[in-house]
């Protein structure tokens, strides 16, 4: 093996070590941010596992979200793909002022 491989491998190689430790020191970090959703994931779980008549999942996860996003602060929100798709076309067909006008 020459002198420029051998660079490169072990250049290579500590570029490797060096991303999977700084993975798992962030992954350390990412526990505590991903705490909430987890206890999100157990209380869907509750839902459909413990009620007695079959929810319909996708109304109780757009409910949460709302519920989740509206409750962060007054310009927070969240929007299904029927309510971005009606926002995108009013958008597109307003009307918009021009200065001076």
């Amino acid at each position: 093996m020459n002198r420029l491989a051998k660079v490169s491998i072990v250049s290579l190689s500590v570029i490797i070590f060096l991303y999977s430790g700084l993975g798992y020191v962030l992954k350390a970090n990412d526990d505590k941010s991903f705490r909430s959703l987890s206890v999100f994931g157990e209380v869907l779980q509750h839902i459909q596992e413990d009620y007695v008549d079959e929810p319909n999942m996708t109304l109780v996860t757009a409910g949460a979200l709302h519920g989740l996003l509206e409750s962060l602060d007054p310009q927070s929100g969240y929007l299904s793909a029927r309510e971005y798709a009606d926002y995108r076309d009013r958008i597109k067909n307003a009307q918009h002022g021009d200065a001076g006008e």
